[in-house]
């Protein structure tokens, strides 16, 4: 098994002079660059000059930091990914033994000492694809996981317990952003209508799953970086494929970004409290 990429090529977006998320126009000093994927999991594509402070900050605080020490804690570490501070972070306890044996004891492992399995939230396809609506509670998910090759968590265990944290609002409200990101990226603030997943993104709403979610048909994905983004038009809708850790054969998300403009998207699509 060949060890997988951990690298993307890299990629700027010129600014547009304004907040992408709040749509204030700002000087550049007053705007900050915006990592479309964190720097923490290797992103490199890059929206210049793209958010204003507070809209960073709000959004570093509600979602991405917990999710990446969370959902994405283990991955970047087992793929020893980039760190902005060099704080260490521990990995979840790993549990040696039959669980509920005297014998079993929890201990603290470094990477390569760690069973060498990732793992990532799987979901359905997205609400207002589907004509579903699927509010903003996990009830129906899987469990993606990915066995590293040998020397990225080499060790071998007959018999073991890991308990990977997940926090999945945090973690569809990080994919979320990605996929905005990347779509004002290439279609630019009026290349669809963002306004409603900018209010799921700022709290104005809350029904995540009909924006967030899978794949229904595995579409061929390219494996060639770490990571793979590609813009997609669905009937009405823009989407937005996330395809994070590609390189390790991970499933991709969809995420519906907006409506194409001047679009008229029937009742039909739109679920209950949801309408696009």
């Amino acid at each position: 098994m060949a060890t997988p990429s951990t690298t993307m090529p890299v990629r700027n977006y010129p600014s547009s002079g304004e907040c992408v998320f709040c749509l204030e126009k700002l000087s550049p000093e007053c705007l900050t660059d915006e990592h479309i994927i964190p720097l923490a999991l290797n992103g490199s594509y890059v929206l210049k000059r793209a958010a204003c402070v507070d809209c960073a900050r709000y959004c570093n605080r509600r979602f991405e930091q917990p999710a990446l020490n969370a959902d994405f804690l283990v991955p970047r570490l087992m793929l020893d990914l980039r760190r902005r501070r060099k704080t260490p972070k521990k990995l979840p306890l790993l549990g040696l033994g039959a669980e509920g044996s005297n014998d079993f004891l929890w201990v603290e492992a470094q990477a390569a000492l760690y069973p060498p399995i990732i793992t990532l939230l799987a979901f359905q396809p997205a609400g207002l694809l589907t004509a579903v609506d699927r509010g903003g509670s996990l009830t129906n998910f899987r469990i993606q996981d990915y066995l590293l090759p040998r020397g990225l968590g080499a060790l071998e265990f007959s018999n073991f317990t890991t308990r990977h944290p997940h926090e999945h609002t945090a973690f569809s409200l990080s994919l979320a952003k990605m996929a905005y990101c990347f779509a004002v990226g290439e279609l630019g603030v009026t290349g669809f209508e963002g306004a409603d997943i900018r209010d799921l993104l700022f709290g104005r709403r809350e029904d995540t799953y009909n924006f967030v979610g899978g794949i229904a048909q595995k579409e061929h994905l390219s494996g060639a970086n770490l990571h793979g983004l590609y813009i997609r038009r669905r009937g009405d809708f823009v989407t937005a494929v996330v395809h994070l850790f590609a390189s390790c054969g991970m499933e991709a998300y969809e995420i519906v970004v907006g409506r194409q403009p001047n679009s008229a998207v029937s009742a039909a699509l739109a679920p209950t409290g949801a309408a696009m």
